[in-house]
């Protein structure tokens, strides 16, 4: 199967360096005790105008959102059920952004 053009397989700097602010800023805001979904939309959409402007499918986005979270040691310092529950309105939060800023095509 041929490659989409346009689109590519990983995301570039800028997309990457969005996805670290956004967990970085997720996590920040639920140690302050909030409800960081509303906070976050913000970083949210920029981390998807981003990616849509490079090409990049959502699905190297939530990969990279994910490993970003592996490795950032403030995620240890939540409860297994904290850090569930934060990275997946983190993805849900992803995911509706994305769609919702499709270009036409």
């Amino acid at each position: 199967m041929m490659p989409m053009t346009g689109r590519h397989e990983s995301p570039d700097d800028g997309t990457l360096e969005l996805v670290r602010n956004l967990l970085h800023e997720a996590l920040r805001v639920q140690r302050g005790g909030r409800v960081p979904t509303d906070a976050m939309r913000g970083s949210t959409r920029a981390v998807c105008a981003c990616a849509h402007a490079h090409g990049v499918p959502v699905e190297r986005v939530l990969v990279a959102l994910k490993e970003e979270w592996r490795h950032a040691p403030e995620t240890r310092d939540l409860r297994a059920t904290e850090a569930t529950s934060l990275l997946e309105r983190i993805v849900t939060l992803c995911i509706t952004e994305f769609y919702a800023d499709t270009p036409p095509h």
